[in-house]
């Protein structure tokens, strides 16, 4: 799945529900990683968290 698409199920999950979380757990796969994920969570004030290689 693109990071452009990724983010737009996450904005429209978190615009449903009023609200966003603290964090989101990520692995190490390129669309995670992806400039335009990260942009938009630093935007709604969401924290990273990568996981290591191996470890899901």
């Amino acid at each position: 799945m693109p990071s452009a698409d990724l983010v737009a199920l996450l904005f429209e999950s978190t615009s449903e529900r009023g609200d966003a979380p603290a964090f989101v757990a990520l692995d190490t796969d390129p669309e995670l990683i992806a400039d335009t994920l990260q942009d938009w969570c630093r935007a709604a004030n969401i924290n990273t968290s990568y996981c290591d290689p191996g470890f899901p």
